[in-house]
C-alpha cells in the first residue's frame, strides 16, 4: 500500500450468524506519513457474540496493535483489506483530511460510526500503535 498524503480509515464489522446484515465493532485509522496505526474498538461484544467470540474480538484491536508495530501500520492495513472477509469484515477504506490531532480524529470516527444507538458514552478502547 501506497503512503500519501491525508489518511485512511475502515470499519471492522462482525457478521451476525443468523441474520443478514453485520455489527460494527470497530476503527483503524491509518497515517500513512507516519507509518502509525490508531485502533479503537467497542467494549460491549458480550451483548451480540457468544463467549468464545467474545474472548476473539477482544484480543483483536490488540493483535492489530501489535503487528502493526512489528509489521508496519501501512503493511498491516493492507493486509486487514486484504484478508478479512467471512466472520470479521473490513469496509473499503475511505479517505479522510490529514487530522491535527489523529487520536481525536479516531475517537470522532468512533463516535460517529460504531457508538452503541442510545447510548451516551462510547464503549471501546482506543489502542494506538
Amino acid at each position: 500500500m501506497e503512503a500519501r498524503a491525508g489518511a485512511l480509515y475502515a470499519v471492522l464489522s462482525v457478521a451476525r450468524l443468523r441474520e443478514m446484515g453485520s455489527i460494527p465493532i470497530g476503527i483503524v485509522l491509518l497515517n500513512p506519513i507516519q507509518d502509525q496505526l490508531y485502533v479503537r474498538f467497542r467494549r460491549d461484544f458480550s451483548k451480540f457474540a457468544d463467549e468464545e467470540a467474545v474472548e476473539v474480538l477482544e484480543g483483536l484491536a490488540e493483535w492489530i496493535t501489535t503487528r502493526a508495530l512489528e509489521e508496519g501500520a501501512t503493511r498491516v492495513f493492507g493486509t486487514l483489506l486484504d484478508s478479512f472477509s467471512n466472520h470479521i469484515r473490513i469496509d473499503d477504506p475511505c479517505r479522510l483530511a490529514e487530522p491535527s490531532d489523529w487520536a481525536e480524529a479516531v475517537d470522532r470516527l468512533f463516535i460517529d460510526i460504531i457508538m452503541p444507538p442510545g447510548s451516551s458514552t462510547p464503549a471501546g478502547t482506543r489502542l494506538p500503535s
